[in-house]
């Protein structure tokens, strides 16, 4: 059953969990994944001709693959038969939180050298009337080393990819609990735009 707001508990599971997760899933190295995603999108740009196309073509099946993992997770038993269903609520809040276990879940504690903490703003601090979740990033290893397309992406960013893999984490764990919420999403400052960090923005909207 769905709370409608995490508490204390939830959150010691969910620290406890996210561990657990991470520890049994196959590890890869954050920069050997990185290297693989550039490869990906230059294989993508062969295929379709430019890299705009690559790009957001390889954000819908990035996303895609993303929601099909934690549809996968949410049904998973981490201990005694607790899943991460358990740690699910409806106060839209309450996704930075399911945010911050699903990156562990991917990536380990080695998410936060890439990302900081995210920061909900409430509906009366924000231009969208559902609110929104901003997250820094604070160094990117996926901009490290790859040439500089901003000029070929139009109004597109070259980190929308990251910004499409967290909606799509968020979306999931929306959808499974039968909200009435879609999320957009942006990477609103870029490394390669010769912003000092990258930020992302995840935008809540009544369907």
């Amino acid at each position: 059953m769905v709370v409608e707001k995490l508490g204390i508990f939830q959150k010691i599971l969910g620290a406890i969990g996210k561990r657990f997760l991470y520890n049994r899933s196959q590890k890869v190295n954050l920069y050997m994944n990185a290297i693989i995603v550039q490869s990906t999108i230059e294989e993508f740009k062969e295929i379709h001709g430019d890299y705009k196309t690559a790009l957001e073509n390889f954000n819908r099946v990035l996303e895609t693959g993303v929601r099909e993992i934690v549809s996968d997770l949410i049904d998973q038993e981490f201990m005694f038969g607790i899943g991460l269903k358990t740690l699910l609520s409806r106060t839209l809040s309450d996704c930075v939180f399911a945010l911050k276990v699903g990156l562990w879940t991917l990536m380990g504690k080695k998410y936060k050298i890439i990302y900081s903490e995210p920061v909900w703003i409430s509906p009366c601090e924000s231009d969208n009337h559902l609110g929104k979740i901003v997250i820094k990033i604070k160094a990117c290893p996926f901009c490290y080393g790859f040439k500089n397309i901003k000029n070929e992406l139009d109004d597109k960013n070259f980190g929308d990819f990251i910004a499409m893999m967290m909606r799509g984490i968020l979306q999931e764990t929306l959808d499974y609990i039968g909200k009435d919420v879609v999320i957009t999403c942006r990477e609103t400052k870029c490394f390669m735009n010769g912003d000092e960090y990258g930020e992302l923005e995840l935008i809540f909207n009544s369907k």
